[in-house]
Protein backbone atom coordinates (compact mmCIF):
# COMPACT_ATOMS: atom_id res chain seq x y z
CA UNK A 1 0.00 0.00 0.00
CA UNK A 2 2.94 2.49 -0.52
CA UNK A 3 2.71 3.45 3.12
CA UNK A 4 -0.71 3.58 3.67
CA UNK A 5 -2.71 1.68 6.35
CA UNK A 6 -6.32 0.71 6.27
CA UNK A 7 -7.80 0.08 9.75
CA UNK A 8 -11.37 0.03 11.47
CA UNK A 9 -12.32 3.15 12.77
CA UNK A 10 -15.71 3.58 14.76
CA UNK A 11 -18.14 0.34 15.46
CA UNK A 12 -21.84 1.43 16.36
CA UNK A 13 -24.72 -1.28 17.51
CA UNK A 14 -27.94 0.34 16.89
CA UNK A 15 -31.82 -0.30 15.84
CA UNK A 16 -30.84 -4.22 15.18
CA UNK A 17 -27.83 -3.20 12.88
CA UNK A 18 -24.04 -3.20 13.68
CA UNK A 19 -21.73 -0.40 11.29
CA UNK A 20 -18.17 -0.09 11.34
CA UNK A 21 -16.25 2.34 9.68
CA UNK A 22 -13.19 1.64 7.38
CA UNK A 23 -10.81 4.11 7.22
CA UNK A 24 -7.70 4.63 5.36
CA UNK A 25 -4.95 7.03 5.34
CA UNK A 26 -1.07 7.37 5.91
CA UNK A 27 0.72 6.88 9.50
CA UNK A 28 -3.20 6.61 10.95
CA UNK A 29 -4.10 10.01 9.46
CA UNK A 30 -6.93 10.36 7.11
CA UNK A 31 -5.75 10.99 3.63
CA UNK A 32 -8.93 9.95 1.72
CA UNK A 33 -11.84 7.25 1.17
CA UNK A 34 -10.05 3.95 0.13
CA UNK A 35 -10.63 2.90 -3.12
CA UNK A 36 -14.30 0.63 -3.08
CA UNK A 37 -12.66 -2.04 -5.47
CA UNK A 38 -9.76 -2.35 -3.59
CA UNK A 39 -11.19 -3.52 0.10
CA UNK A 40 -12.44 -6.68 0.77
CA UNK A 41 -14.64 -7.60 3.46
CA UNK A 42 -15.29 -10.61 5.82
CA UNK A 43 -17.62 -10.60 8.03
CA UNK A 44 -17.47 -13.93 10.05
CA UNK A 45 -20.44 -14.64 12.84
CA UNK A 46 -19.93 -16.38 16.17
CA UNK A 47 -20.65 -20.06 14.53
CA UNK A 48 -18.11 -19.63 11.75
CA UNK A 49 -20.61 -18.45 9.11
CA UNK A 50 -19.72 -15.88 6.52
CA UNK A 51 -22.47 -13.02 6.56
CA UNK A 52 -22.66 -12.07 3.23
CA UNK A 53 -25.76 -9.46 3.50
CA UNK A 54 -24.55 -6.10 4.35
CA UNK A 55 -24.38 -2.66 2.38
CA UNK A 56 -21.33 -0.34 2.00
CA UNK A 57 -21.84 3.31 2.09
CA UNK A 58 -19.24 6.32 1.83
CA UNK A 59 -19.58 9.77 3.51
CA UNK A 60 -16.47 11.09 1.87
CA UNK A 61 -14.10 10.28 4.35
CA UNK A 62 -14.64 6.48 5.01
CA UNK A 63 -16.11 3.90 4.01
CA UNK A 64 -19.28 2.45 6.24
CA UNK A 65 -20.09 -1.45 6.39
CA UNK A 66 -23.50 -2.45 8.19
CA UNK A 67 -25.30 -5.25 8.68
CA UNK A 68 -27.67 -7.26 10.88
CA UNK A 69 -26.96 -8.31 14.25
CA UNK A 70 -26.50 -11.79 15.08
CA UNK A 71 -27.06 -10.90 18.75
CA UNK A 72 -24.30 -10.91 21.45
CA UNK A 73 -22.25 -13.54 19.96
CA UNK A 74 -18.37 -12.78 18.70
CA UNK A 75 -18.44 -11.61 15.18
CA UNK A 76 -14.81 -11.03 13.43
CA UNK A 77 -14.61 -8.59 10.99
CA UNK A 78 -11.59 -8.23 8.18
CA UNK A 79 -11.34 -5.11 6.59
CA UNK A 80 -8.27 -5.36 3.96
CA UNK A 81 -7.03 -4.56 0.83
CA UNK A 82 -7.29 -6.47 -2.05
CA UNK A 83 -3.99 -8.57 -2.87
CA UNK A 84 -4.87 -8.81 -6.18
CA UNK A 85 -4.83 -5.12 -8.15
CA UNK A 86 -6.37 -6.61 -11.58
CA UNK A 87 -9.16 -8.26 -9.94
CA UNK A 88 -11.94 -7.35 -7.59
CA UNK A 89 -14.28 -9.27 -5.35
CA UNK A 90 -17.65 -9.78 -5.53
CA UNK A 91 -20.00 -10.58 -2.48
CA UNK A 92 -20.50 -14.03 -3.00
CA UNK A 93 -15.73 -14.09 -2.85
CA UNK A 94 -15.31 -15.22 -6.54
CA UNK A 95 -13.05 -12.48 -8.39
CA UNK A 96 -13.77 -10.28 -11.22
CA UNK A 97 -11.35 -8.96 -13.82
CA UNK A 98 -11.56 -4.61 -13.98
CA UNK A 99 -11.09 -2.98 -17.04
CA UNK A 100 -8.11 -0.90 -16.07
CA UNK A 101 -5.52 -1.24 -13.07
CA UNK A 102 -5.30 1.40 -11.09
CA UNK A 103 -1.74 0.50 -10.52
CA UNK A 104 -1.07 1.70 -14.37
CA UNK A 105 -4.07 2.71 -16.20
CA UNK A 106 -3.76 -0.16 -18.65
CA UNK A 107 -6.14 -2.50 -19.76
CA UNK A 108 -6.34 -5.88 -17.72
CA UNK A 109 -6.10 -9.33 -19.63
CA UNK A 110 -9.06 -10.67 -18.40
CA UNK A 111 -8.17 -14.51 -19.82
Amino acid sequence: MYGHEIWIGSVERKDGKITFSGDYGHQMNHDRVFPDDYSLIKIIDGKGNEINDYTVKCDGRARFVTFDNPGDEIITVYFFPNPYPGLSMRKDGTMTPRRTSRMSNSPVDST
